[in-house]
């Protein structure tokens, strides 16, 4: 296999890492830093502007649009070149890392569906829940569990807006690089930490940057949340310096939790090493109350007798790029690969049958005479044209059908949502005013016949609550008075309430619709909604 580098950038710095792979074995041989004046930097100059940094914004979350100043370009990408070609490194295949923030990341649930209709099924509703994806985006996902007949699918899609591929193809153009694959930053790490932790128990990956964090979940031999925070340039071990990163890392844990179930991060793993990366690690597992450990990249692969001597300072910021050249060095697929995304598998080719009756048609051809060879070659001619005819005739209705079944099935599965929203907002439009009612809180279930929304408030008298529920009861929604009382907490409302409004399901998706257009028409009053109600 010939020389591979891996490349990943940030604002202020590109990092690298060439290997090779000798008798099957990669070989770390070089891992550099190449400093970078940001873009933004570099425009202002340009401008005749003071120089000073207009950083992007950063992103964390499961959204945000890609900040395309993140992309190298210009000055940065010779200097790029510059120091590859110091290192005997020009014109390599190159495997570069994009960063969460570069980015649009979504948690799709989709409906049952066996992994071959995966594909269109996630471009389908990628389109529908992305703020602006179109064909020309770059979409891949990562299938969460596996197929059921049953059980919805949930997968985790990530999409690289047009603009950032060109910029990436032109950054590896003017660096006189060959651009072999395009993953995403934080699989790659967990990929490689992955290789080293058997354990099948949720963890958190922390792996500090120059100027951000990636944080990534675990649970078992599964990538389950993605985030990238931005935050000071000087995070240490004192409680000041360490509070961003323990912010941050709370945030993390806390959705982890939610979408887990429950389940909660049982160790945190910090990608570095020296003396410094420890401390940190013993102040996380202080403060955390959590087991935390050191992770080095360097010790997950062989590094040359060259480059031991003279490793980077911040070992974690190599631990996507260990992890993307160890990846490709065993053939293992990248989680996401914006260059080879995930497609529908091409159908089973009927080449072979073709050719065993070809060969059938020649033996008896040549068994027989001038004449019936003629003729029967002209019939297997005609027969063959009509063969292939109807072969495509077949293709296309069977295609046909089975796209009609999944949209027929994602009709269903979307037409019983509960549409919240305007839940919310038919019910602001049938409260009392202030002066009479407040809501102190609102929760809201699904249940077997839909939804409940379940409310807790005070209100100036007895005969408001009876106004209120009469108000909020029509043919989808039955309210059930769980308490009032008189209570003297609240000034001015001298009774405590407590009710639930139950919400069925009754409204299909056209009255949906045509219920929600007549509200974005004309505001929501009390006295529209009752036109559309049942007397009580």
């Amino acid at each position: 296999m010939p020389r591979l580098v891996a490349l990943e950038w940030g604002n202020n710095e590109a990092r690298l890492a060439a290997a090779e792979v000798r008798r099957g074995e990669l070989v770390l041989e070089h891992a550099f830093v190449v400093p970078l004046v940001p873009r933004t930097e570099a425009g202002a100059a340009a401008e005749g502007g003071s120089g000073a940094s207009r950083a992007a914004p950063a992103h964390s979350g499961e959204g945000g649009s890609a900040p395309y100043g993140l992309v190298p370009g210009g000055a940065a990408s010779a200097a790029i070149a510059e120091a590859l070609a110091a290192r005997g490194l020009a014109r390599a295949e190159v495997l570069v890392a994009l960063g969460r923030a570069s980015t649009e990341l979504k948690l799709l649930t989709l409906p049952p569906a066996p992994d071959e209709e995966l594909p269109d099924l996630v471009r389908f509703q990628a389109q529908t829940e992305f703020n602006a994806l179109t064909e020309q985006w770059a979409l891949d996902y990562l299938p969460r569990g596996a197929a059921s007949e049953n059980a919805p699918r949930q997968v985790l899609a990530a999409a690289v807006a047009p603009d950032v591929m060109r910029q990436v193809r032109t950054a590896c153009e003017e660096a006189q690089l060959r651009l072999r694959r395009l993953v995403l930053r934080p699989c790659a790490a967990a990929s490689l930490v992955l290789r080293q932790q058997a354990e099948e128990r949720t963890q958190l990956v922390v792996d500090l940057l120059r100027d951000e964090v990636d944080l990534t979940v675990l649970s078992g031999r599964q990538v389950v949340l993605l985030r990238t925070a931005r935050l000071p340039a000087d995070v240490g071990t004192t409680q000041e310096t360490l509070r961003p990163l323990l912010g941050e890392i709370r945030r993390t844990m806390a959705a982890a939790h939610n979408q887990l179930g429950g389940e909660k991060v049982s160790r945190v793993l910090v990608c570095g090493r020296g003396s410094e990366d420890a401390a940190l690690v013993d102040r996380l597992s202080a403060e955390l109350g959590l087991p935390s450990e050191l992770f080095d990249p360097f010790g997950a692969c062989t590094v040359s007798p060259q480059l031991r001597g003279q490793l980077p300072e911040h070992a974690g910021r190599f631990a996507p790029l260990v992890g993307m050249l160890l990846d490709e060095a065993e053939g293992v697929a990248p989680a996401f690969d914006f260059l080879h995304p995930r497609r529908r598998p091409p159908p089973p080719t009927k080449r072979r049958q073709y050719l065993s009756a070809a060969a059938a048609v020649l033996v008896l051809l040549l068994g027989g005479g001038g004449y019936v060879w003629l003729q029967l070659r002209a019939l297997d001619e005609e027969i063959a044209g009509l063969l292939q005819q109807s072969a495509q005739a077949d293709k296309a209705v069977e295609h046909a059908r089975k796209v009609e079944e999944r949209a027929d099935a994602i009709g269903q599965w979307a037409s019983s949502e509960i549409i919240w929203l305007d839940e919310l907002a038919e019910l602001a439009a049938d409260l009392p005013p202030a002066q009479e009612a407040v809501l102190a809180s609102i929760e809201g279930a699904l249940t077997r016949e839909g939804a409940e929304l379940r409310l807790q408030g005070y209100v100036k008298s007895a005969g408001t609550v009876s106004s209120l529920e009469a108000n909020l009861r029509d043919d989808r929604h039955r309210v059930e008075l769980r308490r009032h009382q008189q209570d003297s907490k609240m000034r001015d409302y001298a009774w405590r309430f407590e009710s639930t409004v139950v919400i069925s399901q009754a409204e299909s998706q056209p009255e949906r619709e045509a219920s929600t257009a007549g509200r974005s028409e004309e505001a929501p009053q009390p006295a529209t909604r009752d036109k559309r109600r049942r007397q009580p």
